[in-house]
């Protein structure tokens, strides 16, 4: 990646610049998803704790899953997963 093109994201994380125009003219802009995760994740994250220090609890992520297809049962899991990285209790 030639570091001329990479430019800061208002959220923090960099994207690149395409060497391609779409329609309109205008550039086409790669954004690095997973660095966006991780700083959204982060966000949240010091939410929950001041949340939780001035309510003296954490959230809950109630989920009620209906049948048992093997894409939302692994939807649900990686949604469990993300809310107890972010200090919020998952229930079934």
């Amino acid at each position: 990646v030639n570091p001329r093109t990479l430019t800061p994201f208002t959220n923090g994380a960099m994207i690149r610049r395409a060497a391609s125009t779409v329609q309109g003219g205008h550039m086409a802009e790669l954004m690095d998803g997973k660095a966006v995760a991780r700083r959204v994740e982060a966000q949240i994250t010091v939410a929950i704790l001041e949340s939780r220090a001035l309510i003296g609890r954490s959230p809950t992520l109630g989920v009620v899953l209906v049948g048992d297809r093997p894409d939302s049962t692994k939807y649900v899991e990686l949604k469990q997963k993300a809310a107890a990285r972010c200090g919020i209790v998952a229930r079934d």
